[in-house]
């Protein structure tokens, strides 16, 4: 923006520099229109006593002030007030939800909340600086939390504070929060044999839902939201709209729809499911019809691991049957990377690099498929004898 000239009662001119946040205003538009105003004042106060501002007169870019009149005091200023952290934090669960985030992204903006509001409740948004929250992070830790939720907690606090200077510029600039990375936990892949295990001694409310995940890699929140109406039979297609972390409904991570196809096998499967489950909106409904309960689901995953005799792995998660469905069909089936991006619904191929993992035995494999392509070693030749050596030979038979 080109700094404005003014000029004085006297003819001589000044040009100004306009910095909104100096006085407090935004780095917009607007704000630069008040911030411009002000430091014309100041600039003409600081040079005569006695002026009029005259808004006919201004052109722009220039301001002509003729010094006639008692100078017009400069309004102070009012500080600002702020709302605590506990009022904000119904704004930020809202600006979640205005911008449409996924249902994950919200049910971890409200987990958030859930642990901020004893510490930053009663604050204001002002208040909260980088002792503060030196302070949260060291309660945080002494309460046992891991690395990943130490990170998960100062991300999300990182975020609400940018948030709350989009409502409010006049906070200034947010208080510097690093965020370290957390490791990422190993994944362990589930053989087929185990898979088809799992799935015969599963409940049957949840048999062809362990089937559809490891086969289609669909989320749980996304099968647990499953609707009827969602499943289509002539082709054998799952329409993806929406998803639930908790209670929270939205859209699938991403935000984005996907049709998934089914094979026939898979479309029996889900067929007979869905005949044998009792009257419901839903596809996976809990006995007594309405959706089945996170908690369920849980409870259900380690019976079945109990029953089929399988020791659970720590921390195993549903969310690994999607990366054995990417790890099958990728270094096993050798299906293209855009395939197998568009069924798991990622809309960029880079984040598909963290869900295939080579295990031992993919490993062994190409080491042996690498061994086939050696020519196959030839039986040494016995080399022909020599003069020397046939003479040698003689005297040895002959003295014997």
């Amino acid at each position: 923006m080109a700094r404005p000239v003014v000029t004085f009662a006297d003819g001589t001119t000044k040009r100004i520099a306009v910095r909104p946040r100096k006085w407090g205003f935004p780095n917009t538009e607007r704000g630069a229109e008040l911030a411009e105003r002000i430091a014309i004042a100041v600039a003409l106060q600081s040079t005569s006593s006695t002026f009029r501002p005259n808004p006919m007169a201004a052109r722009p870019g220039v301001l002509s002030l003729p010094a006639t009149g008692p100078a017009p005091a400069v309004p102070a200023k009012e500080a600002p007030t702020f709302p605590t952290f506990g009022e904000f934090a119904t704004t930020l669960i809202d600006h979640a939800t205005a911008n449409q985030r996924a249902a994950a992204t919200v049910a971890a903006v409200r987990k958030f909340i859930a642990r901020a509001l004893p510490y930053f409740g009663p604050k204001r948004l002002d208040q909260i600086g980088a002792a503060e929250v030196t302070a949260w992070t060291r309660q945080l830790q002494d309460a046992g939390l891991s690395v990943g939720s130490l990170a998960f907690y100062r991300w999300r606090l990182k975020s609400a504070l940018g948030i709350a200077r989009e409502y409010y510029p006049a906070l200034g600039p947010a208080p510097r929060i690093e965020v370290a990375k957390a490791p990422r936990r190993e994944v362990v892949i589930l053989t087929a044999a185990q898979i088809a295990r799992l799935i015969e001694v599963a409940d049957p409310r949840i048999a062809t839902m362990i089937d559809l995940a490891d086969s289609l890699g669909l989320r749980v929140g996304e099968l647990r939201q499953l609707r009827r109406v969602a499943v289509r039979w002539a082709p054998p297609v799952i329409d993806v709209r929406e998803a639930v972390v908790g209670n929270v409904v939205g859209p699938p991570k991403g935000r984005r729809a996907r049709a998934v196809p089914m094979t026939a096998r898979l479309a029996a499967a889900l067929q007979a499911h869905i005949e044998r489950s009792p009257a419901s909106e839903w596809v996976f409904p809990d006995h007594d019809g309405r959706r089945m309960r996170e908690a369920r689901v849980r409870q259900l995953l380690d019976a079945a691991f109990a029953a089929a005799g399988i020791k659970r792995p720590r921390g195993l998660a549903w969310h690994w049957y999607r990366h054995s469905c990417a790890t099958r069909l990728q270094t096993e089936c050798q299906v293209a990377p855009g395939i197998v991006g568009r069924l798991l619904g990622h809309s960029n191929l880079a984040t598909l690099a963290g869900y295939t993992h080579v295990t031992l035995a993919h490993q062994l494999a190409a080491l042996e498929s690498a061994e086939t392509l050696r020519p196959a070693a030839t039986p040494a030749a016995t080399p022909a004898p020599t003069p020397a050596t046939t003479a040698t030979a003689t005297a040895s038979a002959m003295a014997a």
